[in-house]
This record gives C-alpha cells, structure tokens and sequence, in this order.
C-alpha cells in the first residue's frame, strides 16, 4: 500500500512538472525571461526527467535484477544524478559560464556519489575480536 502512495505522488508531480515544463516552453520567450521563470524552468526540467526516468529505470532494474528486491528509491536517487547533471549542464551552459570539458569532472562526480551507495558498508564496521 505505501508503494503504490508513493508511486501516486510521483506520478502526480511529474504531470505537473511536465505540465509546467510545457507551459514555459511554448509561452515564455527565452531572451526575455526574468531570472524567476528560468529558475522554475530548471526545476521543473529536474522534477519531470528525473521522476519520467525513474518510473521507466524502476521496472528496467526490476526485470534485470529478478532474484533482488530492487528500491524504488535508489531507482529515483540514480535517475535524480542523472537529471541533475543533465540540468547542471544546462542551466550553465546557458549561464555561459560553462564549457563541454566541464561536464566531464561533473558527470565523473555524479559517477563516483552513486558508487559511494553503492558500496558495501559492512567491511567498514569494527569488528569485535574473539
């Protein structure tokens, strides 16, 4: 029951950050935008691609990992730094503060924090001696 309350959420903050994301495109001229608006277009971008990912990486990793309960957060922690370099790039890029040899160190960066989840904590515990 609270996974399908969590998926409920999900689905419904990604239609309306969909929603949002589609209202800004198509109405909002981007040379003459207020900073507002340009933030709340990132953000939106975020919400949408990384809970659209999520729902579609979720059961990719369920079908693939058949023998392990997978979570449905490290499937939406996953996607959210993937969306959330995706969104870095863009926004500096529009910035201009931001070249294409950048995205390397961030996407290295993202890389590296989800194999810091990944790890296995448990050989970092003291062990107790005998």
């Amino acid at each position: 029951m609270r996974e399908r309350r969590i998926l409920f959420v999900l689905i419904a903050l990604g239609i309306l950050s969909s929603a949002e994301l589609f209202v800004i495109l198509t109405t909002i001229a981007p040379s003459g935008a207020d900073k507002q608006v340009l933030w709340l277009l990132f953000v939106c971008l975020f919400t949408s691609v990384s809970i659209g990912l999520s729902l579609v990486w979720h059961p990719v990793k369920q079908t693939i990992h058949r023998s392990e309960r997978v979570s449905r957060l490290s499937s939406l922690r996953q996607t959210a730094l993937i969306s959330l370099v995706l969104t870095l790039v863009l926004l500096f890029r529009s910035l201009s503060i931001f070249s294409l040899w950048d995205i390397i160190p961030l996407a290295i960066s993202a890389i590296l924090i989800e194999f810091f989840f990944q790890a296995d904590k448990t050989s970092l515990t003291p062990h107790e001696s005998e």
